[in-house]
């Protein structure tokens, strides 16, 4: 897996800090979800700004993005959703002997899933 490297903009710059670019596995929906790792992680609290042209955002198809995404957030102290624009999707349902498979476009909460999913209201 090849990354690159390129410099990290936050508002008190240092030259030192950088991004690499990765994929986050490999796995079918692995190849939507780039990852960008800090090399030099921003203290906690230093307002970050995240920009991505929308010429940045090409598929497959060569359509772009209709407009650039630019979101400006504290770097958090530990794992956070920093923004989430899209509800859950069912993509496919499929039956194999006694298994339904329910493939959504997200993880779902777990709890909620199971205490909400009947099958022929069991």
């Amino acid at each position: 897996m090849s990354s690159v490297v390129v410099p990290l903009d936050t508002d008190d710059s240092d030259p030192a800090q950088r991004l690499s670019y990765t994929l986050a596995g490999r796995t079918r929906s692995s190849d939507r979800r780039p990852v960008v790792t800090t090399i030099s992680a921003p203290a906690e609290g230093t307002d970050v700004a995240l920009v991505i042209p929308a010429a940045a955002l090409v598929d497959q198809a060569e359509q772009t993005a209709a407009a650039d995404y630019e979101k400006s957030f504290p770097w958090p102290a530990g794992e956070a959703i920093v923004e989430d624009t899209v509800a859950p999707r069912l993509d496919t349902v499929c039956v194999q002997g006694d298994q339904v498979e329910i493939q959504l476009s997200e993880e779902p909460n777990l709890t909620q899933f199971q205490s909400a999913v009947t099958v022929d209201g069991l």
